[in-house]
């Protein structure tokens, strides 16, 4: 995926992103509020040292009255006193509004996630989306936190300080300003190309990020063929383009900070010289020269500092873009009726269903069978014929290019999905275990599973449930695990939903025959009584089966029993031939 289409869709200006950003800021408005105020208190405090300072000067140290002077230092103390309190509270109530932003955004985002069409899934990488959940909520978080607040308070102080200055002295203050005209073209050149280094970052790293999530979790299968040195020839290429990303930002600072210095330096030069003349004629007092030195320097500070909160501000920019891009992703259609589902008889009807993932690709063409209540019905064909794409479409997954998927009677688009899919048990080739105890797998934590029931599907799926069983910790995709297992918790979660149909997607596939013959056993009694597709490549899995429709090349070919279909010496036969030729 190239740089253009991971910004697709991501294309928005600055101004609107902030307005819909500001719409999470307007929950907090009383905190915010509170953070405003202490922010100018302190900005006014800050400001008022360096003219205390002069006045300490002009008016108590050079006449020489230094046993009042601690009437200047009395208000110094009490001017940092209130400079802390008014930053503690500013950082305690913004810090707070930024943690709940963050947790907003990211159960939002997160939510919007589950509501996604399975295709979004298929073409992003996890690595991509976990950045999208982590790094960039995190950003906008210190936005809000850090970069915000920061800027405001920045020009609080340096607005507080121009108006100061030319009220002490406007000649000199317009001197010393001499070159700040120059310093905001440059920041505006410096604006334009650090925003495009930063959006390049934020794509580099969600690719590095995508690359490592895929290598790490198939570590076992570069180990099993020697891929390493050739992994981390690729992993040294990912890395250095995030690393060539990086460069090119600090280079970009790296010019900007001398410039700004230089900028500064000459306009305290040129505040010195003026100043020098303004005092020997009697037009300016020492105590002025000091604070103007003094606040030249807080002038300046926050723009030498631009370089950490540009870099927050604009990391947060191009995290905006991401998350709101993928909030603006088109959830799944929502059904025409949104049907409620109490209970299914079990009939299923596929009529001139034509499907493809890619436009202009087939994977299946003008499909049309019929599975009456209770019937058990083998799919068969070789790898990439469509079967598991007919359970995706009957599961509600993806939505038919033409034609209809029924079920009693009803289109499947038509069903609440939640509701659909609850009554519908799904087992995959390769079952997904998440890490906790093996109850909480099997119940996924749905609150009105009784461990009565789960004890039930277990004993059911001829698996141990013991309560030191049920207890036991599982690792990440049930690792712990062998494939056999995995298959048999997946019966044990469908079968504890109690569903009315049944589909088992090459469940048999990847297992050994001792284990495949247990497996057939706990299919044989959960699906007794209840309508069940089974979808096989091999012919020797699904013999018992009351009927076999064949694929082939996304077409229905043929359908019948075992016996019936070899008698034929079609598309089945040839399979079924192949697999005895292979035992």
């Amino acid at each position: 995926m190239d740089a253009e289409e991971e910004r697709r869709g991501f294309q928005k200006g600055d101004l609107e992103m902030c307005r819909r950003f500001a719409g999470y800021l307007r929950e907090h408005l009383p905190l915010l509020a509170v953070a405003i105020a202490a922010m100018v208190g302190a900005g006014a405090a800050q400001v008022a040292g360096p003219w205390l300072i002069k006045q300490g000067i002009d008016q108590y140290i050079l006449p020489g009255r230094f046993e009042e002077l601690w009437k200047i230092a009395g208000l110094f103390a009490g001017a940092l006193a209130a400079a802390f309190v008014c930053q503690y509270v500013q950082t305690a109530a913004i810090g707070q509004v930024g943690q709940n932003v963050c947790f907003k955004l990211r159960d939002q985002l997160y939510a919007h996630l589950q509501k996604l069409p399975l295709r979004f899934f298929d073409t992003q990488p996890v690595g991509r989306t976990v950045t999208r959940l982590t790094n960039d909520i995190e950003a906008l978080s210190e936005l809000v936190s850090s970069g915000v607040v920061a800027i405001l308070s920045d020009v609080v102080i340096l607005a507080g300080i121009v108006c100061v200055m030319m009220w002490m002295n406007l000649k000199i203050a317009l001197m010393a300003f001499l070159f700040l005209p120059a310093l905001v073209f440059i920041t505006a050149i410096f604006r334009a190309r650090v925003r495009e280094s930063f959006r390049t970052i934020r794509l580099k790293l969600a690719r590095l990020n995508a690359f490592l999530n895929e290598r790490v979790q198939g570590m076992r299968v570069l180990r099993a063929f020697n891929a390493e040195s050739e992994t981390a020839d690729r992993h040294a290429a990912v890395n250095a383009d995030h690393y060539e990303a990086h460069m090119d930002s600090i280079r970009l600072f790296a010019v900007y900070n001398p410039v700004v210095d230089m900028i500064s330096t000459l306009s305290t030069a040129v505040l010195i010289a003026f100043a020098a003349r303004g005092i020997l004629a009697g037009q300016m007092t020492f105590g002025e020269l000091v604070a103007f030195l003094a606040y030249l320097e807080m002038f300046y500070k926050p723009i030498r500092d631009l370089a950490e909160k540009y870099n927050i501000l604009q990391a947060a920019f191009a995290a905006m873009e991401k998350v709101f891009g993928l909030l603006d992703e088109p959830a799944e259609p929502a059904p025409r009726l949104a049907r409620p589902v109490t209970r299914f008889a079990g009939r299923v009807k596929f009529d001139q269903v034509t499907f493809a993932y890619s436009k202009g690709i087939d994977v299946l063409e003008r499909v049309s069978f019929e599975v009456g209540p209770g019937e058990r019905v083998a799919i068969v064909g070789a790898t990439g014929a469509g079967k598991s794409t007919l359970a995706s479409l009957l599961m509600g997954f993806y939505r038919p290019g033409a034609g209809t998927v029924t079920l009693d009677g009803v289109p499947v688009t038509d069903y609440d999905p939640p509701a659909l899919r609850r009554r519908v048990g799904y087992i995959a080739q390769e079952p997904f275990m998440f890490s906790g105890t093996l109850a909480e797998n099997v119940t996924l934590g749905d609150p009105e599973v009784s461990e009565d029931r789960v004890r039930r599907a277990l004993t059911t799926c001829g698996l141990t449930a013991s309560d030191r069983v049920l207890a036991s910790r599982m690792a990440e995709r049930g690792a712990t695990c062998s494939v056999g297992e995995r298959q048999l918790i997946a019966l044990a979660r469908c079968l504890v939903f109690q569903p009315d149909l049944l589909l088992f997607d090459e469940a048999t596939a990847a297992i050994d025959p001792m284990t495949e013959s247990r497996l057939q056993r706990a299919f044989r009694e959960v699906s007794a009584g209840r309508t069940t597709l089974v979808i096989a490549h091999r012919p020797m899995t699904v013999r018992a089966c009351d009927r076999i429709l064949v694929l082939h090349r996304g077409r229905l070919v043929e359908s019948g029993d075992h016996e019936e279909l070899l008698r034929r010496g079609g598309v089945y036969a040839a399979l079924f031939r192949l697999e005895e030729a292979a035992a």
